[in-house]
Parts: C-alpha cells; sequence; structure tokens
C-alpha cells in the first residue's frame, strides 16, 4: 500500500495542491459562506476524488468500467466536466451585474449542453472523453471570466480593493489554467509525439499548481466586504 501510495504521489504530485487548497478553503469558509461561491469547498473536494478514482481505474486492470481497458476512466471526466463548467458559469451568471451581460452568459452557458450532446455523435462519452466538448466549454469559460472582469474594472475598482475580493484570485486561477489548457488537450489529442517530445504533460501540471495556488492567496486574502 504504502509503495502505491508512493508512485501514485510520484506521477501525481500536483494532486496534493487539491488537498491544500480543500483545507485552507475550509479554514477561510467563513469569508464567503453567504456568497454564491459557497460550494467551492464541494468542487475542489471533487474534483481530487475524480483525481483519485480517475488514476485507480486507470492503473487497475481489475477495477474498470468497461472491457476497454485503456478507456476505463475517461467518463468521469465527461461526468466531471458536465458539473464543473456550468457551475462555474452559474457563478458568474450571478455576479455580473449588467442584464446585458447576463444574458449574454446565460446563452453561452446554455450553448455547453447541445454543443456536448453533439459531441457525442464523434465520440462515444463512455468510454473517450469528448475533446471537443471539453475545449469549448473550456473557451466558454475563458469569455465568461473576461466578461466579469470587464465589469469590474468598469466600475473602476482600484487593485488596493480588488486584491481583497476573492473572485478576483478564481478569476485569475481559472484563466492561468483554461487559456492554454484547450490548446495542450488537442495537442496531447492529435500528436501524442509532439505532446511527449516537449513535455507538455508537465506543463498542465504546473499550470494546475499554479491555479490552485491563486485560489490559495484569494482565500488568504479575501475580505467578505470586498466580494462582489
Amino acid at each position: 500500500m504504502t509503495e502505491e501510495l508512493i508512485q501514485f504521489l510520484k506521477h501525481n504530485y500536483f494532486i496534493i495542491v487539491y488537498g491544500i487548497t480543500w483545507i485552507v478553503s475550509v479554514i477561510y469558509y467563513k469569508k464567503y459562506f453567504d456568497t454564491p461561491i459557497r460550494f467551492f469547498p464541494m468542487i475542489i473536494a471533487y474534483t481530487f476524488l475524480n483525481e483519485l478514482l480517475g488514476y485507480i481505474i486507470g492503473t487497475s486492470k481489475e477495477f474498470v468500467f468497461f472491457n476497454k481497458y485503456e478507456y476505463s476512466n475517461d467518463i468521469l471526466y465527461n461526468i466531471y466536466s458536465l458539473i464543473f463548467f456550468p457551475y462555474f458559469y452559474y457563478i458568474y451568471w450571478k455576479l455580473v451585474k449588467s442584464l446585458k451581460r447576463k444574458k449574454l452568459i446565460k446563452f453561452l452557458a446554455l450553448s455547453f449542453l447541445p454543443f456536448f450532446v453533439f459531441n457525442c455523435f464523434f465520440q462515444n462519452p463512455l468510454i473517450q472523453v469528448l475533446i471537443f466538448a471539453v475545449v469549448f466549454a473550456s473557451f466558454i469559460l475563458v469569455v465568461i471570466i473576461s466578461i466579469y472582469l470587464k465589469e469590474i474594472k468598469e466600475f473602476e475598482i482600484k487593485w488596493e480593493f480588488q486584491k481583497y475580493n476573492l473572485m478576483t484570485w478564481i478569476s485569475f486561477g481559472l484563466l492561468s489554467f483554461y487559456f492554454f489548457f484547450p490548446l495542450i488537450f488537442l495537442i496531447n489529442f492529435f500528436d501524442s509525439y509532439f505532446w511527449f517530445k516537449y513535455d507538455l504533460g508537465t506543463l498542465q501540471k504546473i499550470l494546475i499548481i499554479i491555479m490552485y495556488l491563486l485560489f490559495c492567496i484569494g482565500f488568504y486574502l479575501s475580505k467578505r466586504r470586498a466580494f462582489r
């Protein structure tokens, strides 16, 4: 068991940051318990458990969902996408003040579901990650975050105040990862040689660490009165 744990952490060292971030999010929960982001610790915990279960299934031929062992854990990530992305779409829809922007975010968010279904015609969601749906969802998230940050900028809120806004750090964290992730994901799917040659897997893990460290900074620095 110890050897298995060592091997797991060796190949998935980035997952430690999930646990750290979850602990920090719980410690500072009182700062945002009554805000739209109050369920964020549950999303972090779900992400950690999803990665852990995905690793167990992906490395064990005895614990698989389907006969195709190489795709045995992909269904987990499709379900995760259906929860993770809509969650943040909803958060930003709640936070923006402009009705015009709310309608735009709602349109973008709702477009994810038909695209997800459309992708199912080309890939089996039970045994394959829906790569185009994930890329599209990531693109939508980046656009929605940009809409939110643009509105914040229009309020001319100075950084001296904005740095205490938890959503500022969450937005920076999400952007630091999902701005680059679609390209990395597509390269992994279409050109595995390039992926391994330039060790893009490590780059992806580093981006994950950066994202969650920015979350932690936000939990630590944030103040309830600055949340918007």
